[in-house]
């Protein structure tokens, strides 16, 4: 909801040092929302959060970081 509230056109989910697929249920709010998402490991998400913002685009970044073992 929040990202619907926002007006963002999509979402992209970093996920880490490898890309790993949410649970569905996870994204549900986003696909009700008609709001586009893509899942990527952190570094991917993060240019293609910058590429996007430089083209003016409404995007929000969800980034999961690994924690150290």
């Amino acid at each position: 909801a929040a990202a619907r509230d926002l007006g963002m056109a999509i979402v992209i989910v970093g996920t880490g040092s490898r890309q790993r697929f949410p649970s569905p249920a996870l994204l549900r709010p986003l696909i009700d929302a008609r709001i586009g998402f893509e899942i990527m490991d952190l570094p991917a998400a993060c240019r293609t959060y910058n590429i996007l913002v430089g083209e003016g685009r409404a995007v929000a970044a969800a980034l999961m970081f690994d924690t150290p073992a």
